[in-house]
Parts: C-alpha cells; sequence; structure tokens
C-alpha cells in the first residue's frame, strides 16, 4: 500500500475525516433560490468551497446540503404513523430502515446525459400536468448533479494552478478532466468508470451493486492498451472503498450500509468471476477497515480455483466476506415476475437485503414479523385446543392467528408507504429505472419493480415447536395440551425432566431432517398465500426473508416472549435468521447445512442468513481451507442460498466478554452485519457466545 492511502487512511481511522466541505451556508443560499440561481450557486459558490485533498485521485466530498427539499418536521410526523400501530410493534412487529441501489452500469455506460435524453423524449409524449412537472424536476435534479460535478473540475484545475509540484499538478489537471466529462457523459476509460461511480454513490450512498461488473470492461480495454496496470487499478479501487467507508466513518462500528457484490452470472449466463472481482477481494483483505462488506455470488460455473480464492478471502475477513447461491436467489426473484436479465443483475445492500440493483423499491427492509406471537396466543386459547385432534387442524389454528397478526402488519406497511409517497425522491428516482418511462417517484411505485419486504422473526423457534407438536402430543400422545400449558406458564421450572426430555428426543431443524426442516416452506407457503389477498401502497407484492438486522428483532421479540416448546425459557432471544435453537442440531456442519439448504426461494424469496461457527483450526492452513472450499460447494450446489463465518471459539468469546479492553478489535459477525464484539450489549454478547457453545 502506498503512502498516499496511508495518510487517507490514517485520516478516516484516527482523525475520524469523513470527507465533507463547509458548505452548509451554501444550503440555505439554495433554499430560497430559484433553478437558475440553483445551476449558478453550485457552479460559483460550490466550486470556492471545495478543498482539494492532497493525497486523492477521486474528487468528492459528502454535501452537508440536500439535493431536494429538505423537510425537518418529517420524522415528527412519521411517529404518528407508528403511534397508530404503538401497542403491537414488540408482540407483532417492528418496523426496518429502507436500502436501495441506483443503477450505476446506467450512469457509467450512457451518463447523466443519457437520462436527459431519456426525459426529453418521455415529455413529448406527456399532457398530464403532474407528471410533467414532475419529470422537469428529474431533468432539473440531472443538471444540478452535471453542475456539480462540473464545480470540482473548476477547482481542481484552480489548484493546479497553485501547485508547485509538476506530478501533482498533472494529477490535478487531469482529474479536472475527467470531473468535466463524468458523470455527464458515458465513461471512457477505467479511472472515469470508477470517478463516475464514485460521484453516483455520494448522491446515492446505499448498495453498492455489482462493481466488479462495472469494471472490468473498461479494465480490460486499459490494460490490453498498455495504459492501466494492475496495481494502478487497485490503488483506485483501494481509495474507493476508503472514501465509501468515511460516508459513515469510525464511530459506526458495524459493517453494513454499503454492501457489494461480486461474482456471480453475467447477463449471457456466464461466470462473472474476473480480475476486478480478485482485486476487490485483495482491497478488502487488506484495508484496515470494516465497510463495505461484500457478498461473493456463487454460481454453479464457479470452478475450484475461484472457490478457493473466495474461502481464502473468507477466512482472512470473516466479518466483511460472506456467500450468496445465484442459482438459488435468481430463481426466487424470477418466481415472483422479474425478468432473466434484471434477476440475474440483483445485488444486496445493508444488511443482506437483496434487491434488483438501480431498477426497484424493494421495501428492503420494511420491517420484521414476531411468528411465534400467533403460536403464543393460540397456546392461551384453552376452548379452541380443546376441540383440536390432529395436527393438520393445529396448523389451521395457528394460521388464524397468523393472519390477523399479518393483516395488522399489511395496513401498517401501507400506511407507511402512503406517508413517504408525501415526500418525492428525486436523485433516487433519476437514478432508478422505471421512473422516467412510469414518469412517477420512485415513492409512488415510479420503479421497474415494486416489492415490500418484511423478514420471519423466530421462524425456527416456530417450526421446532410445531414440529414437538406434532410428534409428541399428535403421534407419541406423550403430553396434551394442558400438559404444555403447566410447562409454559411456569417457564419449565419444576417440569425441568420434560424440558430435558424435548430436548434430547425432539426433532428440531438443522439434522437433517425432512420431517422438520419441510415445515419452514410450509409456513412460508401460508404467508405468502395470505400476502396475495394485499396490494402494497406502492403496487407489486409482498416478499418475506429471515433476516434480524440492526434492529436484533430475534432479541427483541423474545425478550417479549413467553417461554416455547422448544425448549427456550420466557425472555431469552429467538434463533437469529434460521440459525439451529442452540444445542439442537446434533448431526453436526453437515446436518446443519442441509437442513439450510432444503428452503424453498420460492416461498423465502428474500434475504436469508446461515450463521456457521467454525475454530479458526479447521481453516489455518491452505489444505485445510481447500477442505472447505469443497464443503461449501457441495452446500451451494444442493440448494444453500446464503452463508456466513465465524472462525471463532467460545472460549475466545468469553475472554473477550471477561476482559473487553484485551480483544476490543475482536470482530464477530452477529446476522446481515458484523461488528466489535466487546462494543454489544451483554444481552447481545450472551446470544453469540450460546451460539458457539452448542457450535453446529
Amino acid at each position: 500500500m502506498n503512502k498516499r492511502l496511508e495518510k487517507l487512511i490514517c485520516r478516516v481511522l484516527e482523525e475520524n475525516e469523513n470527507f465533507t466541505c463547509d458548505d452548509s451556508y451554501i444550503g440555505e443560499m439554495l433554499r430560497s433560490a430559484d433553478k437558475t440561481e440553483k445551476l449558478q450557486i453550485i457552479k460559483k459558490e460550490y466550486t470556492k468551497a471545495i478543498k482539494i485533498d492532497d493525497n486523492s485521485l477521486l474528487a468528492g466530498y459528502y454535501p452537508t446540503f440536500s439535493f431536494e427539499e429538505d423537510d425537518e418536521d418529517i420524522w415528527e410526523r412519521f411517529e404518528k404513523i407508528n403511534e397508530k400501530y404503538y401497542y403491537h410493534n414488540t408482540n407483532v412487529f417492528m418496523p426496518g430502515g429502507n436500502h436501495y441501489s441506483a443503477d450505476f452500469e446506467y450512469v457509467i455506460k450512457n451518463g447523466i446525459s443519457g437520462l436527459l435524453k431519456k426525459i426529453e423524449a418521455k415529455k413529448d409524449n406527456i399532457t398530464n400536468k403532474n407528471q410533467k412537472k414532475f419529470l422537469n424536476d428529474l431533468y432539473f435534479t440531472g443538471q444540478f448533479i452535471i453542475a456539480w460535478a462540473e464545480a470540482y473540475s473548476e477547482a481542481l484545475s484552480a489548484t493546479a494552478e497553485r501547485e508547485n509540484t509538476r506530478e501533482r499538478r498533472e494529477e490535478l489537471l487531469q482529474m479536472a478532466n475527467i470531473c468535466k466529462r463524468v458523470p455527464a457523459s458515458p465513461a471512457t476509460n477505467f479511472y472515469e468508470a470508477i470517478q463516475s461511480y464514485y460521484f453516483i454513490f455520494i448522491l446515492f450512498p446505499d448498495g453498492l451493486g455489482r462493481l466488479d461488473q462495472y469494471l472490468y470492461p473498461y479494465y480490460l480495454a486499459d490494460v490490453k492498451k498498455g495504459v492501466l496496470t494492475k496495481q494502478q487499478a487497485k490503488d483506485l479501487i483501494e481509495e474507493l472503498f476508503i472514501k465509501i467507508f468515511a460516508f459513515l466513518g469510525k464511530d459506526e462500528e458495524r459493517s453494513a450500509n454499503n454492501h457489494c457484490v461480486i461474482g456471480g452470472y453475467t447477463s449471457n449466463g456466464e461466470c462473472g468471476h474476473n480480475e476486478c472481482t480478485s482485486l476487490i477481494l485483495e482491497t478488502i483483505t487488506e484495508l484496515p477497515l470494516w465497510r463495505p462488506q461484500v457478498s461473493y455470488r456463487v454460481t454453479a460455473k464457479t470452478t475450484v480455483e475461484q472457490m478457493n480464492e473466495v474461502v481464502n478471502a473468507n477466512y482472512k475477513r470473516p466479518d466483511l466476506i460472506m456467500f450468496l447461491n445465484d442459482d438459488k436467489i435468481v430463481n426466487g426473484l424470477i418466481s415472483v415476475g422479474v425478468s432473466q436479465v434484471d434477476a440475474v443483475n440483483y445485488s444486496s445492500s445493508g444488511c443482506n437485503e437483496t434487491v434488483l440493483t438501480g431498477c426497484s423499491q424493494m421495501g428492503a427492509l420494511e420491517g420484521h414479523i414476531n411468528m411465534m406471537h400467533g403460536l403464543e396466543r393460540l397456546m392461551k386459547d384453552s376452548d379452541k385446543l380443546s376441540s383440536i385432534h390432529d395436527f393438520d387442524t393445529f396448523y389451521r389454528a395457528y394460521e388464524e392467528y397468523l393472519h390477523e397478526d399479518l393483516d395488522l402488519v399489511f395496513r401498517y406497511s401501507y400506511d407507511r408507504d402512503c406517508f413517504f409517497a408525501q415526500y418525492p425522491k428525486l436523485v433516487h428516482s433519476l437514478l432508478t429505472t422505471g421512473c422516467i418511462d412510469s414518469a412517477k417517484d420512485l415513492e409512488k411505485g415510479g420503479a421497474k419493480y415494486n416489492f415490500c419486504t418484511w423478514c420471519l422473526t423466530g421462524i425456527v423457534n416456530l417450526v421446532d415447536s410445531l414440529s414437538i407438536i406434532k410428534q409428541m402430543v399428535f403421534e407419541e400422545k406423550r403430553f396434551n395440551f394442558t400438559d404444555i400449558g403447566r410447562f409454559l406458564d411456569a417457564n419449565w421450572e419444576n417440569y425441568e425432566g420434560q424440558r430435558s426430555y424435548i430436548l434430547n428426543n425432539g426433532r428440531y431443524f438443522g439434522n437433517d431432517d425432512d420431517y422438520v426442516d419441510l415445515l419452514i416452506n410450509k409456513i412460508g407457503n401460508s404467508v405468502n398465500t395470505f400476502a396475495k389477498k394485499y396490494t402494497p401502497y406502492r403496487g407489486g407484492r409482498y416478499l418475506f426473508g429471515t433476516l434480524t438486522g440492526y434492529e436484533l428483532s430475534h432479541l427483541v421479540f423474545g425478550k417479549e416472549a413467553d417461554a416455547s416448546l422448544d425448549g427456550r425459557y420466557a425472555g431469552d432471544p429467538f434463533s437469529a435468521s434460521i440459525s439451529a435453537f442452540p444445542g439442537t442440531a446434533k448431526n453436526g456442519i453437515t446436518g446443519y447445512l442441509k437442513s439450510s439448504s432444503k428452503i424453498d426461494e420460492r416461498q423465502i424469496q428474500s434475504s436469508v442468513v446461515v450463521n456457521l461457527q467454525l475454530d479458526s483450526a479447521l481453516a489455518d492452513t491452505e489444505e485445510k481451507r481447500k477442505r472447505l472450499s469443497a464443503v461449501l460447494r457441495t452446500y451451494f450446489k444442493l440448494g444453500g442460498i446464503q452463508l456466513q463465518i465465524n472462525y471463532l471459539s467460545a472460549d475466545e468469546l468469553i475472554k473477550a466478554q471477561q476482559n473487553p479492553k484485551q480483544h476490543q478489535h475482536l470482530r464477530v459477525r452477529v446476522t446481515g452485519f458484523s461488528g466489535f464484539f466487546t462494543s454489544f450489549d451483554k444481552d447481545l454478547q450472551d446470544e453469540i457466545i450460546n451460539r458457539f457453545l452448542h457450535t453446529n
């Protein structure tokens, strides 16, 4: 790593530099100006505000002013929506945050000018005044972005005139020329492509899309021409990642928010693992940062050598590198109406939320549903239970309560989306395919694809509980509902023998047992069947995953929940995503992975997190990692959707909990994100330690 990059890293880690400039006064000027004046302010005033960093080869600061109209009261008004459903928030559902991803590829290939041409063509066929106004606003947004980038060109040229060092002066002039071209025009080389990408990220700082696929054509062409070396390309990628990290800075200790996918199928069905894929992996493993995180998209065409490369990188940075199964995820997206071309270009955002890159509003993630809530209510309904004599009838009774909960969730979801539709997202709409064609804002359903994604928290606890009821109440007739009521009401106190029997003899998820494993798909079918009766505000349909995310819904819901028949005590966490309930996966890693591979992507179409705990000794040599790579390849061939690995032991985590100062740099994957273990609150630390104590 060169000294220039070392200085940038020092700035973001030690000085907590987040690459902003003193431009707040410009926001005040823009607020009272008309469109013509706004463009003049950006060209003149913003040029003066920009400071050019001595160590940067990529231009761009995160503006403190908004490109759209600010509304300071928006969250206060939104609270009224939440208050309407407040009573239910910790029992039935909890809201989440949404993630998006821009159409980076279109801008790199066609420039903002390409979008302006599309708007002009569309305007010629529009008579509706509101639609015409929206398109005019989009057009101005594009003009504003071009003027904003050109301000950097002017500032760089002015700085070059004052620069005494010839080498740096030439660098500044080159940067000025690039900023004069992109993102206004199509990129013509690797340097321009990565600068265009960074400008769009500044405007749309969320999901990172398929960076290796965007950069590779330019990388290949420049290398063939002899104008770019591998090291030069890597230096630019490293600076890009440093500046992406700086968006939230070191104070945000979690790894998600900015998520990139690499590898995967290309649009013509080939494996997309290329030299830029390898450069990104090298960069992630070498930088001492914890964002962006990367998911590698495994395909049926991924070679042994490619998989070994990714496993080696994952072993170095398990906190940042994860795996996704293209064949499974693409098929799931196609099953809900996405075209093959668009499905292949999916990516992840935030804590592993699946998004259709640059052409969707996935509603990812609208929130989390407590799947155990309906079962709790049913187990307290003695009148209903007294008339149930077989499992199918019991399951239909559970569905009635589930549907009541889902009805509440979907009504909240509709109200929430209706509220946010009042606040246009012009930049997001401009950079999302579909909004120009529909002449409609992203939040009003303008994107090419519209979904609302909710995650099913506690689904493994539900599956296990249903399995125990089916096995021990209806088949073995060992217990009846009166017995179960006593166990749960007492929180298993004085019934430890019965609890032990259930844990030792019950059929649990994570053991390659269809009897229980396939119940996840049965539940998914129930949820989807009911959801089809509802149309989200933006149109489209509801999707479901099992992510717990930053909201840590498995802890929140678990803390409020009664004891459950899977052996869980009242207040204990639910299983994270589809992790096996601690102590019940008795067939090792193989059994757990086989169970996880049975999830039907047509029922659980969105984010699934599969946590795997491995002692580092199982992968501490090249030969061991090759064996692990073979295991993972088999897992994905069987149908595994996702995988993330912690190479740790329970002893290490316990020591870190007891002596936090000595382990303050220890990072651990939680669900779709990682963080510093010693910074987690004790509840989360204990839950993670418990996973390792009962490692799969």
